[in-house]
């Protein structure tokens, strides 16, 4: 679950970039969402996601 992973959205995203650059897939299940492991990552997902 996403809210178990950081406290803050600004956290989160800190943390999934930098397992993305060591090169770690990040799924969260219950949202269906993953990030990392090729370049065909969904860009809406991303987009709200990362950004």
């Amino acid at each position: 679950m996403i809210d178990r992973l950081a406290r803050s959205i600004s956290d989160l995203n800190k943390i999934v970039k930098e397992l993305i650059e060591k090169g770690v897939k990040v799924r969260f299940v219950k949202e269906a969402m993953e990030f990392g492991g090729s370049k065909e990552d969904k860009s809406l997902q991303t987009l709200l996601f990362i950004y």
